[in-house]
C-alpha cells in the first residue's frame, strides 16, 4: 500500500533557500490523498469530455468548508490539468449542513465551472533528465542536504525560473520496493500558460535520495479559450470559443 507524504505547512519555520551549487530536500508529513487525487471523483468523472488527451502535469488543492456571509456552508475544491493541447482551470462547490458535532455532510452534487485554454498549434512538451554533481566532501565525512521550504528550490534555476510566483506542489509516495516524488508547479497569465512537472523513482526511499530527476516543461501562447459549467441536471455545458484576452482571469 502506498504511503504518500505531502510538504510541511508553510506555517512551520521557513528554511533557507539552497545553494544552487548543493541539491536541497523538501520536509514532507502524512496525507490521505495528493496531486490531483485529492480532486473529488465525481468531479473528474463529470470532466471526463473536458480534459481530453495525454495529460502533463496536474494538481488540487485541498477541499476546504467554508461559510458565506448568509451562514451557509459549502465544500470548495480548486485544480488545474495540464494536457498535450488545453489547460483546464476548475473551480468545484457543493453545500454542506451540520450533521452533529464538528461533522457536516453534502446536500447538493458538485457545482463545477472553470475555464479551458487551448495553446496554440504546434506546442510541444519540453522533456530532459539531469542530476546534481555529488559533493565534493572529503571520504568518509557525512553531508546533510538542506531543508527548504519551497519545493522549487530543490530544482535547478532554468527549470524553475518560468514558473516562480505561481502555484507550486510536491509529494513522495513509497510502497514495497518502490519510492517516487512529484514536483508540480504552473504560472498562468492572460495569454500564456507554464508548466513543469519533475519527478524521480528509484526502489527505495534511500536510493531516492541519487535518483534522476525526469522533467517536463510547457510553455505556451493561448490561441483560443473556452469556459464551461454544469446545469440544473449536473452535466458540463460549454460555452463559445473565444479570445483569451475576452473572458474573465481569476
Amino acid at each position: 500500500m502506498a504511503q504518500p507524504l505531502v510538504p510541511r505547512s508553510a506555517n512551520s519555520p521557513s528554511f533557507p533557500r539552497v545553494p544552487t551549487s548543493s541539491p536541497g530536500q523538501i520536509g514532507y508529513v502524512n496525507a490521505e490523498a495528493v496531486g490531483f487525487e485529492k480532486l473529488p471523483r465525481a468531479v473528474a468523472d463529470a470532466l471526463a469530455g473536458v480534459m481530453l488527451g495525454s495529460p502533463v502535469a496536474a494538481n488540487a488543492d485541498d477541499r476546504k468548508a467554508k461559510r458565506r456571509a448568509d451562514g451557509t456552508l459549502y465544500e470548495h475544491v480548486t485544480a488545474w490539468w495540464a494536457g498535450t493541447d488545453r489547460y483546464v482551470v476548475i473551480d468545484a462547490r457543493r453545500l454542506l449542513a451540520p450533521a452533529g458535532g464538528q461533522t457536516l455532510r453534502p446536500v447538493s452534487g458538485w457545482r463545477i465551472e472553470g475555464t479551458i485554454d487551448y495553446y496554440v498549434a504546434g506546442v510541444v512538451p519540453t522533456t530532459s533528465q539531469w542530476r546534481f554533481q555529488q559533493s565534493s566532501t572529503a571520504p568518509g565525512t557525512k553531508r546533510t542536504a538542506v531543508e527548504v521550504d519551497d519545493p522549487l528550490d530543490v530544482l535547478p534555476a532554468e527549470l524553475t525560473g518560468p514558473v516562480r510566483g505561481g502555484q507550486t506542489d510536491a509529494w513522495r509516495q513509497y510502497g514495497r520496493g518502490w519510492a517516487e516524488e512529484t514536483i508540480v508547479a504552473t504560472l498562468r497569465a492572460p495569454a500564456r500558460v507554464k508548466v513543469l512537472k519533475a519527478q524521480r523513482r528509484a526502489t527505495s526511499r534511500r536510493a531516492l535520495q541519487i535518483a534522476d530527476w525526469h522533467a517536463i516543461t510547457l510553455d505556451s501562447p493561448i490561441a483560443l479559450a473556452q469556459t464551461f459549467a454544469t446545469d440544473s441536471y449536473g452535466t458540463v455545458v460549454l460555452g463559445p470559443q473565444t479570445w483569451p484576452s475576452q473572458l474573465p482571469r481569476a
